[in-house]
């Protein structure tokens, strides 16, 4: 009895044994092409079943071949084009057609000689991300590539409200004397300073480090170039953006420093015992210890100081004529008593398209400013 009872699980596992290969094997056995929007074949493209570990890749005919089962979802995706998800519904045969991804390949920036694709670009181009950018509220360009691209280097010249910045590219290399890279402003070069665009009018920023995309400008872009684009209008409804920002910045810390006599008998040590001099002035005398008044000028010359910051914008225009108004005022105390710094910017660009062949248009910037008690209005901004 207990023989018989073994026999029959034994026959029993033996024909589960059997089945489950025998159900693999009944999985449909899916053959596919992949192809771009011309019809050429995409080569090396992966071809997932949704949900299992099962897949495959294109060969150089952009031919595939995969098991799934009949109401299987077969997911499609290559560098450069849009993920793409196929229903198999019973089928054996697939006909796949991948689009191009447009915020990769496509993406523009801005060169010497123009506008190129990224994918088209052979030098050394770094994009700045604008809105990370944007949510530090910088003052000036130099605030705003601080941190932002690799093989930038941005050194804070002083502390004061308008503080400039040496920036420079890849290390230190002169030319003619200077090692500051080159400002483009919407394809215009102005310079070693771009200090008086507003940050917040600024669309895209690139950085040409190298030769390739900055030869056209020659010696001038050889420290590296900065192209700056500002913001244009564009088509569709009026879009009128109005910003304020306020912050309110303080001293992080502050120097230990000796106090009044305990300084005078470090001057006296000095002066009198290492260096054999008398002190001609006489408040130093140890007679005068204790008497004296201790004034903490760290406390005295610095302050809480308060940064505000408004900002108003008009865009919009037709696919025929675009516009671009926008204006800015900001105000920034130092953390030094009666430091100050002012500026007051206004930007406007319009442009029209005549017919497909001519388009005119301008650009106006002004700007105005004003500082008070900072290196830059002693003409020592480099101290």
């Amino acid at each position: 009895m207990k023989k018989s009872i073994f026999l029959r699980k034994l026959r029993f596992m033996l024909f589960l044994a059997f089945l489950i290969p025998t159900a693999a094997l009944a999985q449909n056995v899916v053959r596919g092409t992949v192809s771009d929007e011309a019809g050429e074949p995409v080569i090396g493209a992966s071809v997932k079943v949704v949900g299992t570990n099962l897949g495959s890749v294109t060969n150089y005919e952009g031919v595939f071949e995969v098991n799934a089962a009949q109401n299987a979802t077969l997911q499609i995706s290559y560098v450069g084009f849009t993920t793409q998800t196929v229903s198999v519904n019973g089928r054996r045969n697939l006909a796949i057609t991948l689009s191009e991804d447009n915020t990769t390949l496509n993406d523009v920036v801005v060169i010497g000689y123009g506008t190129m694709k990224k994918s088209d670009i052979s030098g050394s181009v770094a994009t700045v991300d604008q809105e990370a950018v944007m949510k530090r509220i910088p003052t000036n360009i130099g605030q705003a590539l601080q941190g932002s691209a690799a093989g930038v280097m941005v050194t804070q010249y002083d502390g004061t409200p308008d503080g400039d910045a040496a920036i420079r590219i890849r290390g230190v290399g002169t030319i003619n004397g200077e090692a500051s890279p080159l400002y483009v402003v919407d394809g215009v070069q102005v310079g070693t300073s771009a200090s008086f665009v507003n940050p917040a009018d600024i669309e895209r920023i690139e950085i040409l480090k190298d030769a390739s995309a900055a030869a056209i400008y020659g010696s001038a872009g050889a420290n590296g170039v900065v192209m700056i684009t500002t913001k244009h209008g564009s088509a569709g409804k009026t879009h009128i953006n109005i910003t304020a920002d306020f912050g309110l910045q303080t001293l992080p810390y502050t120097l230990k420093v000796l106090d009044i006599d305990t300084f005078t008998s470090a001057l006296r040590e000095a002066k009198i015992t290492n260096q054999g001099d008398g002190i001609g002035n006489h408040i130093w005398d140890e007679a005068y210890d204790g008497r004296r008044n201790s004034i903490d000028w760290q406390k005295e010359m610095t302050r809480a100081a308060l940064r505000q910051q408004y900002g108003a914008s008009v865009n919009g225009g037709t696919e025929k004529t675009k516009y671009n108004i926008s204006f800015g005022y900001l105000n920034v105390d130092g953390l030094v008593v009666n430091t100050n710094f002012e500026r007051f910017t206004a930007r406007a660009n319009m442009s029209s398209k005549i017919n497909r062949y001519l388009e005119v248009g301008g650009d106006i910037n002004y700007t105005h400013s004003e500082t008070y008690g900072s290196n830059a209005g002693m003409g020592n901004n480099q101290n």
